[in-house]
């Protein structure tokens, strides 16, 4: 049980730093744009193609790690949900107490007899 528990944290710590450098690339990209808005016309044009291209290229990759972690999570939180039900199932059918009772037919006869007594009453 232990080793399970240390490679969940693993596991969070992991998908905590991607998610750190997928921020880190989407804020660069934003900073470098407005970079070059900011110096549009103070500096040389291939300065601000440079800081246009560096930031295209940080956003795509952002975009790219975002959606891979989206992804991630959503297998994750759906292997998670099918795991819980599959073991919710075994555990109701083993618990000792724990009896599916269906109604008899006498039970059915008899509120059938109140039905159509009731029907009559009304009518």
């Amino acid at each position: 049980m232990g080793t399970q528990r240390d490679t969940s944290k693993e596991e969070s710590r992991r998908i905590g730093w991607l998610a750190v450098a997928v921020g880190g690339l989407l804020f660069i990209s934003l900073g470098l744009e407005l970079l070059a808005h900011q110096t549009f016309g103070q500096t040389d044009v291939a300065t601000l193609l440079l800081a246009l291209y560096l930031a295209f290229w940080s956003l795509a990759l952002g975009i790219a790690g975002f959606l891979m972690l989206s992804i991630r999570w959503f297998v994750e939180w759906r292997h998670l949900g099918m795991d819980r039900t599959k073991d919710e199932g075994d555990h109701e059918s083993s618990q000792p107490g724990w009896i599916l009772v269906a109604p008899s037919r006498s039970a059915a006869n008899s509120n059938a007899g109140n039905r159509s007594r009731d029907f009559n009453r009304v009518a």
